[in-house]
């Protein structure tokens, strides 16, 4: 019969203290990035939404304005015109700036199209779905600068740190080539401890400081559709690093961030690509992305984390005949882990699938429902 779980630190947790400069230091940096690139930005996030723009505006617009002349001359006096043609936009170029002032003040897709109703403009099914894209994408207009800014920070941070985490695993120790390295033969001693260094504590507290700034701060982030996946992963990630470094399993911990890094930075590369209409290297940093994910997070840490738990690791889960609490927290969460990287998967297939329709690659989880369902018949609208 099990005893009650033993809460046991095999290691201190005031080592831990420099984690928290780091989050500050990083918060300080994303304060930086935020005022040094925001003027591209902006420039990127209006490129983005003059790419939504409908290529058939212009020319509807140019021929109201033809009628609306035509019928203005035809009639005898102001006061009997069809409408009130002083308080009109003089060219089509004004029309398109007032059209513009609709989107950027208005939430509702409605009022929009009240703006071609008070001209007597019919619009087709079609052309009312390109506007409502290119409505949303003005909506969008921040969400877009901060996702750029967002980018920015993560490829430069996370790059910066899996730089060192890679020379740890692989160089410093050989973690990763040969993972059965992280479990040496069982002492006769309980509980069981993996052997640290300073090396794997420095790694240790800057991926803490990083994933804390994250955590703390992901409130204010763009909003997306996995909102509620990223904040079980991003508490599930700092509940595992603290938890794993008590229970001193900073070897396997050490790995585990190796193994989740190389995706990120591919994806957030990506974006920054696509972003910056970069189309050759949007799609180059997202094959390697696919390319990262398949091999490190489905099967790297499925070979080289959890199988080797199962294996060899199950030794370390007790003292005695008393589950140690840390330890279990630890394994559960990996499996939690393994979990989001599923449906991950998912999105990511989905995403695959859209590029074989001939769509561009898009972060599919910032997009609203509408949003997707209306991407064909916008796109076509455009040509039109």
């Amino acid at each position: 019969m099990l005893d009650t779980p033993t809460v046991y630190a095999l290691e201190p947790i005031s080592a831990l203290w420099p984690s928290i400069i780091v989050a500050i230091v990083l918060t300080i940096y994303r304060l930086l990035i935020n005022r040094i690139f925001e003027s591209w930005a902006i420039y990127y996030a209006n490129q983005q939404i003059l790419k939504e723009k409908p290529k058939f505006l212009a020319k509807m617009l140019n021929c109201y304005e033809s009628v609306n002349k035509v019928t203005s001359r035809s009639r005898n006096g102001d006061s009997m015109t069809h409408r009130n043609i002083a308080s009109e936009p003089a060219n089509t170029q004004e029309l398109e700036i007032e059209f513009d002032s609709v989107c950027k003040k208005n939430k509702a897709i409605d009022h929009v199209y009240n703006f071609f109703n008070d001209r007597d403009i019919a619009l087709t099914k079609p052309q009312r779905r390109a506007i409502k894209s290119y409505h949303k994408a003005v909506s969008d207009f921040v969400i877009k600068k901060d996702k750029y800014l967002e980018s920015v920070f993560k490829v430069t941070v996370v790059s910066s740190i899996a730089m060192y985490g890679f020379y740890v695993v692989n160089i410093k120790h050989d973690f990763f080539m040969n993972h059965r390295s992280i479990w040496p033969k069982y002492p006769d001693q309980e509980p069981y401890r993996q052997e640290t260094d300073n090396w794997l504590l420095y790694y240790y507290i800057l991926s803490i400081g990083y994933h804390t700034q994250r955590t703390l701060f992901q409130f204010h982030n763009p909003g997306r559709k996995d909102f509620v996946a990223l904040v079980i992963h991003h508490w599930s990630t700092i509940i595992l690093l603290i938890f794993s470094y008590l229970a001193s399993f900073l070897r396997t911990g050490s790995l585990v961030l190796f193994i989740h890094e190389n995706s990120d930075i591919f994806l957030e590369s990506a974006k920054l690509c696509g972003y910056t209409s970069f189309s050759f290297g949007s799609e180059f940093f997202f094959v390697l992305f696919v390319l990262s994910w398949v091999i490190m997070r489905l099967w790297a840490f499925n070979y080289k984390i959890l199988y080797e738990i199962i294996r060899f690791g199950y030794l370390t889960l007790f003292i005695g005949n008393s589950p140690l609490f840390y330890n279990w927290v630890c394994v559960s969460l990996l499996f939690v882990l393994y979990g989001l990287h599923i449906y991950w998967t998912k999105l990511i297939i989905a995403m695959l699938i859209k590029k074989c329709k001939g769509h561009k690659l898009k972060d599919i989880r910032s997009d609203t429902e509408d949003e997707g369902k209306e991407i064909n018949v916008a796109s076509k609208s455009k040509q039109q």
